[in-house]
């Protein structure tokens, strides 16, 4: 069931590009994952940022710190570039 709804094995739905987070303290499964994404997305996947010492708990603290790369890529996407 799981497999079914993976992101990282279905096709994309757009052309939008896709942007990829994962943290350096995560579990192997969400680094498998990541690499899934990136191979099966190809050249959807318009960018990548590393966010060393985060996990899925901590990450959005990254994310709401403007000075981290997470936080500016965040806003380059949207269009609001510093």
């Amino acid at each position: 069931m799981a497999k079914m709804v993976s992101p990282a094995l279905m096709p994309p739905a757009t052309d939008a590009p896709l942007y990829l987070a994962v943290g350096g303290k995560e579990q192997e499964g969400f680094h498998e994952q990541h690499q899934l994404i990136k191979e099966n997305w190809g050249k959807r996947v318009a960018g990548e940022f590393a966010c060393p010492d985060d996990d899925h708990f901590t990450i959005l603290n990254t994310l709401a710190d403007p000075n981290s790369a997470l936080f500016k890529g965040a806003l380059k996407m949207m269009g609001h570039v510093s």
